[in-house]
């Protein structure tokens, strides 16, 4: 069937020859079978004067020669207000605009602006900045490794970005994202090369997993520089491999987990929902506060070896490992075991309260080393489970004046040393202290028992 439309005269053209054109269809006409709605409603909204290009062949943008073009009053390639539907390798000047792109092929070059919308079923953005400046779709079109970023591609505010498919980033591929990044279903960004990739949530980005009730990842390889913006999990699962920067908003709705699965954390991190935000598996730098409400913050496995402050509430969920500074200033609650690190210089700062909620214990693999402090503020103590929960005793418990309490169970501390305090036990409730190394004043209260047992040293009233 012939085309309504036919490519523009090139170089190669016969000198004096016209082309004949029959009628053309509209742009939105034309486009209307390969887009979806919101992208057939920009292209209607676009100027009345507004062309539709197609690649013909591999050429420069500014080539008529690469363009099939509809209706033939159009200039030779595609601009402000135009589209273009690119099949091929095509490569842009230094400064280059277009109303709406339309990607299954390559593009490559200086710098180019999408205007109005952007369709990216497939092919590839290389070296360049892309800016997008309304809405870039990402559509499910097959396995991941069909879209790919080797370039840099800009949301900036009041911009949208929607994926619903997997794509890869590549060596110095970038995006830089201070407006609204949602992933609609369970697709990923992945990475092909050990390092390179980064993504930058600016301070008004918002990063967000909304649909699907899978899990959705962002490559560990990639590093995912947040810089005071809001990463949130409103689905599903939403993995973040490698998360740095200075601080933000970690969000959760109800059912949904966000993941930070490692990262070197800086600044304060806030956060709303009744979902999940766990610390997974990886290893943990940097210097960063927390202040999530309930229990949203979970430290699920992993090795914290930076120093981080808990200032509202933190459950401890997995079976994670102390190698740095953990300041307690809120509320800890306790229900998985965790160790106190090879490594022997794990510190932990009780100065609100921390509560062992079941016989979770926790534990250390040296003989010397780690600390557990606990200031005149704090309160530590096991609130749950009948059975026993026990602090090492090569961890170093020192009380400055603090509380220890057995509300249920028993309470071991291996190793008590520091200068008085408040020792509790309920009814029916055991605290029992072992190898200490005590000095100052001590009061208790309760109808359980406090039970000195092993060496003592120093000298203390009770």
């Amino acid at each position: 069937m012939a085309r309504p439309c036919l490519p523009r005269l090139c170089s190669s053209t016969a000198a004096g020859a016209a082309p004949r054109h029959r009628r053309a269809r509209t742009p939105a006409a034309l486009l209307r079978p390969l887009l979806p709605v919101a992208l057939v409603v920009s292209l209607m909204s676009q100027p009345a004067d507004a062309a539709v290009y197609e690649s013909v062949s591999n050429g420069q943008w500014q080539s008529s020669c690469t363009w099939f073009v509809c209706p033939p009053g159009g200039v030779g390639f595609p601009g402000s207000g135009d589209t273009a539907l690119v099949k091929h390798l095509v490569t842009f000047g230094a400064q280059q605009r277009i109303g709406t792109l339309v990607l299954t092929g390559t593009v490559t070059g200086g710098s180019l602006d999408i205007e109005t919308a952007g369709f990216w079923q497939s092919g590839t953005f290389e070296t360049g900045v892309y800016n997008n400046l309304r809405l870039l779709d990402i559509p499910h079109s097959g396995p991941i490794g069909i879209q790919n970023l080797h370039g840099t591609l800009n949301n900036p505010l009041a911009s949208d970005i929607s994926q619903s498919s997997s794509y890869q980033m590549h060596n110095a591929g970038t995006v830089n994202n201070d407006g609204r990044y949602s992933i609609t279903n369970d697709s990923d960004i992945g990475n092909s090369v050990a390092v390179g990739p980064v993504i930058n949530n600016g301070p008004t980005g918002s990063f967000a997993k909304t649909g699907g009730t899978g899990t959705s990842s962002v490559a560990g390889s990639i590093v995912f520089n947040n810089q005071g913006g809001i990463i949130a999990a409103e689905s599903g699962t939403l993995v973040i491999g490698k998360l740095t920067g200075n601080g933000g908003v970690l969000n959760a709705a109800n059912g949904a987990t966000l993941q930070i699965a490692a990262g070197t954390l800086a600044g304060a991190y806030t956060g709303a929902g009744a979902g999940a935000v766990q610390l997974g598996n990886g290893i943990f730098d940097g210097t960063a506060s927390f202040n999530l409400p309930g229990s949203l913050l979970r430290w699920a496995g992993g090795t914290i070896q930076g120093a981080y402050t808990n200032n509202v509430a933190l459950a401890i969920t997995g079976d994670g490992h102390l190698q740095g500074a953990l300041t307690n200033t809120g509320v800890i609650n306790q229900s998985a075991s965790f160790t106190m690190v090879p490594g022997g210089i794990g510190t932990l700062s009780n100065i609100g309260s921390f509560n062992i909620t079941d016989d979770s214990d926790i534990q250390n693999s040296i003989a010397t080393g780690p600390r557990i402090v606990n200031a005149d503020t704090g309160r530590f103590a096991k609130t749950g489970g009948a059975g026993t929960s026990s602090v090492s005793a090569s961890v170093v418990f020192e009380n400055q004046g603090g509380t220890i309490a057995a509300e249920t169970g028993l309470l071991s501390i291996g190793k008590l040393v520091g200068n008085g305090g408040i020792l509790n036990a309920a009814a029916g409730a055991t605290l029992r202290l072992q190898a200490t190394d005590l000095s100052g004043t001590y009061t208790g209260a309760g109808g359980g028992t406090v039970a000195l047992n092993g060496g003592f040293q120093g000298a203390a009233t009770f």
